[in-house]
């Protein structure tokens, strides 16, 4: 019996506004990254990242996040 662990790993982060924090997640949805919004009680962002994910959407994430730093300092 082979058993399989998939349990997820949340990064989680506060941008230093909340125009910033909606500015981030529109364009992460335009890209295709989809539910990044924190929870209600706490806000911000929150990236579920699990063991089956493919390390593109990794890296895909981590380039818009370079990409929006560099953009929004």
């Amino acid at each position: 019996l082979v058993q399989t662990c998939a349990l997820p790993i949340y990064i989680t982060f506060k941008l230093h506004s909340e125009d910033l924090t909606d500015k981030f997640l529109n364009e992460a949805t335009s890209k295709i990254m989809l539910e990044l919004k924190g929870y209600l009680t706490v806000g911000g962002i929150r990236a579920s990242v699990y063991h089956g994910m493919p390390v593109e959407g990794c890296q895909a994430r981590a380039d818009h996040m370079h990409e929006f730093v560099k953009a929004n300092g």
